[in-house]
């Protein structure tokens, strides 16, 4: 029996688009509560930044190929990486006096900056230089969507490090399962549709994704560091926090050994 049509031409793009936004939207749980602390904390701007960067060409080559679920896959995530980065300028900005929190600042403005120029330049040359015939605007296309696909490529293949990681300490803790069955997914389903349209440069980053998150899978199986009983607990938490492991606890304990009148190594920290 063959499948209809319509569940690889508009079911698995659209929810794509939906998996795609609501992973976009969740960090804005995590900085709206740095922005009433005042404080980034352990927040790094980075990948939000890279978000910014993937999104924008996700969006342009979305527009260029004309398809609407390859441009609302991207566009939610654009908005997304803009709103946090610009949080995080606000909140490193009201901490200029602290030296670290001004080098970060000086950071991540020059990435967002070039991250705009650099489109913008990539923009105007396919609109001016490669854009008076078919096959000029098919070029156009091919150079926007290799890079993403590079981009892609190079944010799917980075956790390779923390893969390692986990294998030679023998716990699964930095993984978070609901995060990665997400990613398995949405990569799934962007991998059927990149095949369906023949377009490699939607398939490719998503068959490399598809492999590194079922060997996170894998890890979280044979790693597996949860209580079942703490991630029934902490199952309200799906838009971010980790359920506690057992090395957490151990931390815990050590942390409150401490005689009276002393402090831990926790509670000393840095006042910037």
């Amino acid at each position: 029996m063959a499948v209809p049509s319509w569940i690889y031409d508009i079911l698995c793009p659209l929810l794509g688009v939906i998996i795609c936004t609501t992973m976009f939207l969740s960090p804005i749980v995590v900085i709206r509560k740095a922005i009433s602390n005042k404080d980034l904390g352990d927040l790094n701007p980075l990948p939000w930044l890279a978000i910014i960067f993937n999104c924008f060409g996700g969006a342009l080559y979305g527009c260029m190929r004309r398809n609407f679920f390859i441009f609302w896959s991207n566009f939610p995530g654009l908005l997304s990486g803009i709103y946090c980065v610009h949080s995080a300028i606000k909140i490193l900005s009201s901490q200029s006096e602290c030296q670290s929190s001004a080098r970060k600042l000086k950071l991540i403005e020059g990435v967002f900056y070039a991250v705009v120029v650099f489109w913008g330049l990539v923009s105007m040359i396919i609109s001016l230089i490669l854009g008076t015939s078919r096959s000029q605007r098919e070029i156009a296309a091919f150079m926007v969507g290799a890079i993403c696909c590079f981009t892609a490529l190079t944010y799917y293949i980075a956790p390779l490090i923390a893969m390692f990681h986990i294998i030679r300490i023998r716990n699964s803790s930095s993984l978070y399962p609901p995060t990665v069955i997400a990613n398995f997914t949405n990569s799934l389903l962007w991998f059927i549709y990149g095949s369906v349209l023949m377009d490699p440069l939607i398939w490719i980053p998503n068959v490399v994704s598809l492999v590194l998150t079922i060997a996170q899978i894998l890890l979280c199986v044979i790693y597996w560091p949860y209580d079942i009983n703490q991630i029934m607990i902490y199952k309200h938490t799906l838009l971010g926090n980790t359920p506690r492991s057992t090395s957490d606890d151990a931390k815990d304990t050590t942390a409150n050994d401490v005689p009276d009148g002393g402090e831990s190594e926790v509670d000393i920290q840095d006042s910037c």
